[in-house]
């Protein structure tokens, strides 16, 4: 490519120097005739590589304009095909909901047949247990006779032994049903645990795939594609059109350039230019005729253009005046955030310093003083006897399940005399703590009662609450903190996408000036 332009230029430095010769040698015989047709010839030079320039270029645009055309052809395709698939995945999910909704069915009537089960088991050993328990109430009534000396050792002696054979025989035989009763039930519910399950995992299945059907469903829309293929091939008409209508104008424009060469050359002989000078105003004007080459445009579409530009400016400047009331909006609300922000650290002030005088009355008089050291020792002594009733509680409560079972166990090896003592030993420890427990909260309310100590917890129920009230103020203002934050960094970024703004603005009202001149 460079060799051949250097052969170029080298031949017309030659002809060039040529042509210097022949003028310096005052040879004028036809150089009028010489030096336009070497200029002509130089001009149309210029020309051509102009003009197939610009008609490649224009080529190309259609070219790129028919690619997509047809891009647009195999899109409008695909949209038909993934339309399809749509409506086979919405069939699908209607065929997978209709049979979730028979899982759900067959989950309903699974529990509710095994629920039956368990409840026709538990009412049998309910009736069972109520027969148990008759003989339990009869043995407890014959020794409760006995103890108060309702009847005689003999008679004791003799319906006790009646008593026990019934609970050592028929009594033995209803333990084992209860306790086969008891596994029967078990056995139900992991059953029915394992039966829910095998429907809750198919369950489950059914879900998952139904939300990855709907996930794979996409959006169609041929109005978008269909109007994007209609405004290309407007826009392919117009550049064969445009191709057209620059032929004739570059065509105009040579014809015109042409003539302009000879009329300039009949009146540089008159103004007598000599060949030099004639020769460096064609080499001035070859200059501005290739300018004008290259500038060559229809009105059309130079209209086009205009219209092109004014509509993709108009686009920015939409969406930056978007982009603006967002802007707007989300500073009113960083304002207004900002406001919460400081009413609350406000409230939060004005609560600190209440508490810190609160605590300097109550610490200011021996009497207050005295008072709340007792509320400390009761506060501690309430948490260890409550405690250490729930511990003596746990133990009686476990005495008596103790003397339940060794009841019903006729093998049992523990007298139930002996578990008895027992059980009225730790129902007496129950009865001194629960007393002495009765008898400190009785003292502690008496003082409480009085007047001053009663305005005492008042200050302490107000602190109490001023200090729950802190502890969510605080948690509100990091939250809000973070907001405000957030709400900060979303501005600037909005503000650095409005930096166009002007410039978009000032470029739309000079191609609107343009226009109307």
């Amino acid at each position: 490519m460079n060799e051949d332009l250097q052969t170029i230029v080298d031949s017309q430095a030659k002809e060039i120097a040529e042509l210097k010769s022949k003028l310096s040698s005052n040879n004028q015989h036809n150089l009028k005739d010489e030096i336009v047709a070497f200029y002509e010839r130089k001009y149309l030079e210029i020309f051509d590589e102009v003009y197939t320039n610009r008609l490649d270029m224009i080529a190309s645009q259609i070219q790129t304009i028919e690619q997509d055309i047809e891009k647009y052809a195999l899109e409008e395709q695909k949209l038909t095909l993934v339309e399809d698939a749509n409506k086979e995945n919405i069939k699908k999910q209607e065929e997978l909901e209709k049979e979730l909704s028979t899982k759900f069915i067959t989950l309903e009537e699974t529990r509710f047949s095994y629920d039956n089960k368990i409840t026709k088991i538990q009412n049998d050993a309910i009736k069972l247990y109520m027969v148990y328990s008759d003989y339990i109430e009869k043995y407890r009534q014959l020794l409760t006779e006995y103890e108060i000396d309702g009847i005689d050792q003999d008679t004791f002696l003799f319906s006790i032994y009646d008593i026990v054979k019934a609970i050592t025989t028929e009594g033995y035989l209803i333990s084992i049903n209860l306790k086969e009763k008891e596994n029967e039930v078990s056995q139900t519910i992991k059953s029915e645990e394992e039966a829910l399950f095998v429907i809750q995992k198919d369950i489950e299945g059914l879900k998952y795939e139904i939300e990855n059907l709907k996930k794979a469903i996409q959006e169609v829309s041929y109005e978008e594609t269909e109007k994007i293929r209609e405004e290309l091939t407007l826009n392919e008409s117009r550049k064969a059109d445009f191709k057209k209508e620059i032929a004739d104008l570059y065509q105009k424009k040579k014809n015109a350039h042409l003539k302009m060469i000879e009329d300039e050359a009949t009146r540089f002989t008159f103004l007598g230019y000599d060949s030099v000078r004639m020769s460096e105003a064609f080499e001035d004007l070859l200059v501005v005729f290739k300018q004008e080459l290259l500038s060559i445009d229809t009105e059309s579409n130079k209209t086009y253009q205009r219209e092109k530009r004014e509509k993709m400016l108009n686009e920015e400047l939409e969406k930056l005046k978007k982009i603006d009331n967002e802007r707007s909006d989300l500073e009113s609300e960083y304002n207004y955030l900002k406001n919460i922000y400081a009413d609350v650290m406000k409230k939060i002030k004005e609560i600190e310093e209440y508490n810190s005088r609160l605590m300097n009355v109550l610490s200011s008089k021996a009497e207050y003083l005295k008072y709340l050291e007792i509320k400390k020792e009761y506060e501690s002594t309430k948490g260890e006897l409550v405690a250490k009733i729930k511990e003596q509680n746990k133990n009686y409560t476990m005495l008596q399940d103790k003397r339940r079972i060794a009841v019903c166990d006729p093998f049992s090896k523990t007298p139930l005399s002996e578990i008895d003592e027992e059980i009225v030993a730790a129902k007496k420890e129950l009865d001194e703590t629960v007393a002495s427990y009765k008898e400190k909260e009785k003292t502690y309310d008496d003082l409480s009662n009085n007047p001053l100590n009663v305005r005492i917890l008042n200050l302490l129920k107000q602190k109490g609450e001023n200090e729950k009230n802190l502890t969510r103020f605080y948690i509100q203002l990091n939250e809000l903190k973070d907001i405000i934050d957030s709400k900060y960094d979303e501005i600037k970024v909005l503000k650095d996408q409005l930096k166009e703004y002007q410039h978009v603005s000032m470029q739309l009202e000079e191609l609107k000036n343009e226009n109307n001149n």
